[in-house]
């Protein structure tokens, strides 16, 4: 997923400061990461997971050694839970995905092949799914280093209907997320009821003069299956956010019809299946 890149500077970044052992809380893509990169560094990982995650993410996670808590409740338990792992004695340090600035430095690297592959481009749109909307974090961020070469585009997102507090603040125009209760959902990926950084999200979709959409369950579904039958690509629900977005965006305008647009999938639907 798309997750592997900040993982990847996230703990050689914490490899260097001699880290030896690291915790997060994760729906799956995140943690599978995060295990993964740990491995690889000899670094020991410990990941906390809601109960509703997927069974293939969580046998990624535990293929790669890590341990797994797997946390009953809302999924903003299982930050809380990671906290408390992390304030004992143990020696675990919280590698936050939503939080950590090296993570967030992995993810500009999706700007930067953007911007590469794409030298004549004038006004362009990109769509994204979002939950806690550090893939968009990352490529504003890229973006911004390469705006005096590059023409950068105009960033949309989408996210769940059933856990949309990112889009509803746009739609309310709010400077924060407003608050929601997660419904069950597809796009687990996505399901974000509080968004650490989503004052810096919703200002970077507003200073591209993009927008958000938020996407139904039939709509999601019926994204997935349109990938995989039309594009020959199989996308977990997540991804699928992304393409139902870019459908309702085209028909409400804010992406003129014959745009040219780029729309990012993060994650295989080998995973959610």
């Amino acid at each position: 997923s798309f997750k592997d890149r900040g993982a990847a500077v996230l703990v050689a970044a914490l490899q260097a400061l001699g880290v030896r052992a690291v915790a997060d809380d994760s729906s799956g893509n995140a943690g599978a990461a995060l295990s993964a990169y740990a491995a690889r560094a000899g670094i020991r990982a410990r990941l906390f997971v809601p109960e509703h995650a997927s069974p293939r993410k969580l046998a990624q996670i535990r293929a790669y050694g890590a341990q797994l808590s797997v946390v009953t409740g809302p999924r903003h338990r299982c930050e809380e839970a990671v906290r408390e792992a992390c304030g004992g004695t143990d020696g675990w340090v919280y590698a936050s995905h939503n939080l950590s600035p090296y993570f967030i430095e992995g993810l500009t690297t999706l700007a930067n092949e953007l911007l590469l592959e794409r030298p004549g481009t004038h006004d362009w749109h990109l769509v994204t799914p979002a939950g806690a909307g550090g893939l968009l974090l990352g490529l504003a961020r890229g973006f911004a280093r390469m705006e005096a070469q590059y023409v950068t585009p105009h960033l949309h997102i989408a996210q769940p209907a059933s856990c949309a507090p990112l889009v509803r603040a746009l739609d309310e125009g709010m400077d924060v997320p407003v608050e929601v209760e997660a419904m069950p959902t597809l796009a687990e990926g996505a399901s974000i009821a509080r968004p650490e950084r989503g004052r810096q999200v919703l200002a970077a979709v507003r200073a591209s003069e993009g927008s958000g959409v938020a996407i139904t369950e039939p709509a999601i579904k019926s994204a997935q299956e349109a990938l995989a039958l039309e594009e020959g690509i199989l996308a977990e629900p997540t991804s699928a956010l992304a393409t139902a977005g870019l459908a309702e965006l085209t028909a409400r305008k804010a992406i003129p019809p014959g745009a040219d647009v780029v729309v990012v999938l993060t994650g295989t639907g080998l995973k959610a299946l």
